[in-house]
């Protein structure tokens, strides 16, 4: 069975799709563990952290977080796309989360994003683990640094005094000692 594609998840959560579309999604959604979990995740990446209706800016904010999160999501799943009449083998292939390392799910790398709606989220390695979420300039001084043990954040506006690119990384200790890492992604601030 073919998955939904991140169209289809961003349009169903911004409640964009036309009736026969998004009653085509809900069916869907109703037999597939693997894209209704994408949607949940997707949705609560977008509900929990959306910022205030201020401005035109902040809508489209909203609305490229929710694409950029179903996409990531959807693009992010192991494995060749399915064939009709292939059977569902992902869960018995898929490396477990621990193996994997840490996946970023937002922002994507070079999103343009405005000062008062950052909002950094990755894919959680195991339970217990504990992250270090790093911003930084492209000369390598470090805006902001902040420990937790979840998998979203929010960066105060006041990290960023001015426009212009920001990398960010995540760090991962994992229970048995062992660390990960998401790699340096960049993403760019506006004003």
């Amino acid at each position: 069975m073919p998955h939904l594609s991140a169209d289809q998840l961003a349009g169903y959560i911004d409640h964009a799709l036309e009736a026969a579309e998004r009653a085509t999604v809900e069916s869907h959604l109703e037999i597939c563990d693997a894209c209704r979990a994408d949607m949940l995740s997707a949705k609560r990446i977008t509900q929990e952290h959306a910022p205030p209706r201020r401005s035109r800016l902040a809508f489209y904010g909203v609305v490229g977080t929710a694409a950029a999160a179903a996409l990531i999501l959807v693009v992010g799943r192991s494995g060749p796309p399915e064939s009709p009449g292939t059977p569902q083998l992902r869960e018995a292939t898929a490396p477990p989360a621990a193996e994997r390392g840490i996946a970023p799910l937002h922002p994507a790398s070079g999103d343009t994003l405005a000062a008062d709606s950052v909002v950094l989220a990755w894919r959680p390695l195991e339970p217990d683990a504990e992250y270090r979420l790093t911003l930084s300039t492209p000369d390598g001084t470090i805006l902001w640094s902040s420990e937790t043990g979840d998998t979203t954040v929010a960066v105060p506006d006041s990290v960023f005094r001015e426009a212009g690119p920001v990398f960010w990384y995540v760090d991962a200790l994992r229970s048995t000692g062992r660390a990960a890492t998401t790699g340096v992604r960049e993403f760019v601030i506006v004003r």
